[in-house]
C-alpha cells in the first residue's frame, strides 16, 4: 500500500512545483509593471513639469525681447521726428508641444489696449496766498493714453503680463510689477557757479490709438504681426521758466483698478532715481491733491526745494508725483497707431 500511495503522490509534488514556478512569473510580472508605472509616474511630476517650465521661460524671454525691440523702434521714431512711417513686428503667441506623457499648452493674446493708464505732466510754481500753498499752473503736457498688451497663460511658469504705454515697457509676472528698461521720464541735474544745481525733466513720451483697415487685437497659437504707423511727432516744447519754487506733477490715472499696481511700479521707479538724487520726501496724509500741495509748500525752507511727495486718491483711481526744484522741463510726444495680425502656426 505504502509503494502505490508513493506512486500517486510523486507525480502531484511535481505538479505542484511547476504551480509554484508560474506564480513567480506572475509576481515577477507585476513587480515589473509597477516598476515601470512608478517610473513613468515620477517623470510626469518630475522631468515633465521641469522639460515644459524650460520651453515656458525660453518663449517668454522671446515675447519679451520682442516687446523691448518694439519699444526701441518707437523710442527711436520719436527722436528722429520721423513721421509717416510703418513697421511690422512678430510677435510670438501660444503654442501647443507635446511632452511625450501630456501637453504643455500656452494660451496667448496680443493687442491694442486702451483700458490702462493715462499720463499728464503739469509745470508751475507754488506761492503762498493767504497762508495756504497753491499751484500756479503755466503747462499742461497733452493727456498721454494707449498701449499694447500682451498676456500670456502658462501652464507652469504662470500668468505673464508685457504692457506697452507711455513710452513705459511693464511687466506683470504673477501679480508682481516692474518697470522693463529705462523709463520716457528723465532728470537733468547740472551743477553751475556757487555749487547751486539746476535740474531739468525730460519727457518723451507716444500717444497709441487703435488703427484701421486690419484686426487690432488677436489670441491663439503661432505668431502674429504687429504694424506700427508713426502718424505724427510733435517737436520738443518747453514751457517758459518761472521762479522758484518751481515744481512739477505727474498724474498717473487708471481707467481701471487692475492697472493700479502698473501705475505704482512706475512711482516706485521715479522715487528710486528722486532719491538717488539726493531728493527728501514729504510725507502727507492726505488724498487731495490741493491738500498735498499745502502741505508740501509748508515743508520747503528757503532754497530748500529738491523734494517731492507721493498723493494717491483710492476714489478717482489717480497716482501724483509732486516734485519740487524742476527748473525747466522739455516735453515730447508722438501719434502712432497699432494693428495686429495672426499668422497661425502649428509648430
Amino acid at each position: 500500500m505504502l509503494a502505490i500511495a508513493s506512486k500517486i503522490m510523486r507525480p502531484l509534488r511535481r505538479n505542484l512545483r511547476k504551480d509554484e514556478r508560474g506564480v513567480a512569473l506572475v509576481v515577477t510580472a507585476f513587480v515589473l509593471i509597477g516598476i515601470v508605472l512608478a517610473a513613468l509616474a515620477l517623470a510626469k511630476v518630475t522631468y515633465i513639469p521641469a522639460k515644459a517650465k524650460n520651453l515656458e521661460v525660453e518663449h517668454y524671454r522671446a515675447v519679451m525681447n520682442q516687446l523691448m525691440e518694439v519699444k526701441s523702434l518707437i523710442d527711436v521714431l520719436l527722436s528722429s521726428k520721423a513721421s509717416s512711417v510703418t513697421f511690422y513686428w512678430p510677435i510670438k503667441l501660444g503654442y501647443a508641444q507635446n511632452l511625450l506623457l501630456g501637453m504643455d499648452i500656452v494660451q496667448a493674446s496680443l493687442g491694442y489696449n486702451d483700458k490702462g493708464l493715462t499720463y499728464v505732466i503739469s509745470y508751475g510754481y507754488i506761492t503762498n496766498e493767504s497762508g495756504t500753498w497753491i499751484f500756479n499752473r503755466v503747462y499742461d503736457s497733452p493727456r498721454i493714453s494707449g498701449g499694447i498688451l500682451y498676456r500670456g497663460l502658462y501652464q507652469y511658469y504662470g500668468t505673464i503680463e508685457v504692457y506697452y504705454n507711455g513710452g513705459i515697457l511693464y511687466l506683470n509676472h504673477d501679480n508682481r510689477y516692474y518697470t522693463v528698461l529705462a523709463i520716457p521720464i528723465r532728470f537733468d541735474a547740472s551743477v553751475v557757479q556757487g555749487g547751486t544745481r539746476v535740474i531739468g525733466l525730460y519727457a518723451q513720451m507716444p500717444i497709441v490709438s487703435p488703427g484701421s483697415g486690419m484686426h487690432t487685437s488677436v489670441s491663439g497659437m503661432g505668431s502674429a504681426t504687429l504694424r506700427i504707423t508713426c502718424r505724427d511727432v510733435q517737436p520738443p516744447y518747453s514751457p517758459p521758466k518761472v521762479g522758484e519754487p518751481s515744481v512739477v506733477i505727474i498724474k498717473i490715472e487708471a481707467k481701471e483698478s487692475s492697472y493700479l499696481k502698473y501705475a505704482k511700479a512706475l512711482i516706485n521707479e521715479l522715487e528710486d532715481i528722486l532719491l538717488q538724487m539726493n531728493y527728501t520726501k514729504v510725507s502727507v496724509n492726505t488724498s487731495n491733491l490741493d491738500a498735498a500741495i499745502n502741505t508740501f509748500g509748508c515743508s520747503i525752507g528757503a532754497g530748500d526745494f529738491e523734494k517731492y511727495t507721493v498723493v494717491y486718491n483710492e476714489t478717482s483711481q489717480e497716482y501724483y508725483i509732486i516734485i519740487g526744484g524742476i527748473d525747466y522741463l522739455r516735453f515730447q510726444y508722438g501719434d502712432f497707431s497699432v494693428n495686429v495680425q495672426i499668422t497661425p502656426s502649428t509648430t
